[in-house]
This record gives C-alpha cells, sequence and structure tokens, in this order.
C-alpha cells in the first residue's frame, strides 16, 4: 500500500511539471544573448529568467556570430536558437542561472531591433 502511495505521488508529480513548463523538450527560443567574462546568458523572450547557454559545438558558431555583431558596437543581441531546455535548477558561473539551454543549431543572431520580442 505505501508503494502505491509513492507511485501515485510521483506520478501527479511529474505531471505537474509538465503543466508548470518544466519539461525539457527541444524547441526553438528567441530572445537576447550576451557573452562576457564568465557569463553566457540567455534572455528568453516573454519570461523573466536568465538561462545559461551551454558549450556549443564548432557546428553552432553562436560565439564567432555573435562576436561579428558585437564587433558592430552590440553587446546584447537577438537571438534565435533551437535546442534543449533544462528544468529548473542552478547552472552555470556559480549557479546564477534558473536553467540551461544546450544549442544544436543557431537560426539567427542580428543586432536587438525594438519588438524582437512582441
Amino acid at each position: 500500500m505505501r508503494s502505491l502511495i509513492v507511485l501515485v505521488t510521483l506520478a501527479l508529480a511529474c505531471g505537474a511539471c509538465s503543466l508548470f513548463g518544466e519539461d525539457t523538450e527541444p524547441g526553438v527560443f528567441e530572445g537576447f544573448y550576451t557573452l562576457g567574462f564568465e557569463d553566457s546568458a540567455f534572455e528568453p523572450c516573454a519570461r523573466d529568467e536568465r538561462w545559461w547557454v551551454a558549450p556549443v559545438n564548432e557546428e553552432t558558431a553562436l560565439n564567432e556570430r555573435y562576436l561579428a555583431v558585437y564587433d558592430q558596437g552590440r553587446v546584447r543581441v537577438f537571438v534565435r536558437l533551437r535546442g534543449e531546455r533544462s528544468r529548473k535548477g542552478s547552472y552555470g558561473h556559480l549557479g546564477h542561472y534558473e536553467r540551461q539551454l544546450t544549442v544544436s543549431q543557431v537560426l539567427d543572431v542580428r543586432a536587438a531591433r525594438p519588438g524582437d520580442c512582441r
């Protein structure tokens, strides 16, 4: 009986994770990216959060594309990224980030413009 209660509790907890956006499904994410000393931050549109951007492989070239826009005088750039976000936790330098975004593909990197996150 106790095992059944534990299983039901776990099932409900996992269901609640999905209801409250705790999934880790891959997707396309839009927002602002900054790169600096001990900083690799993604601020998604429509969320008051900062996510750590996991080190990306050479194929994605996120940092190189960021630096090309940065050289034009922009520190914060608009990006569209395909990847997977983590569950809430403590990520990045000193655990200052709520989530981690593991990037699999860079879709767009450009100077930020008004109205980017409608």
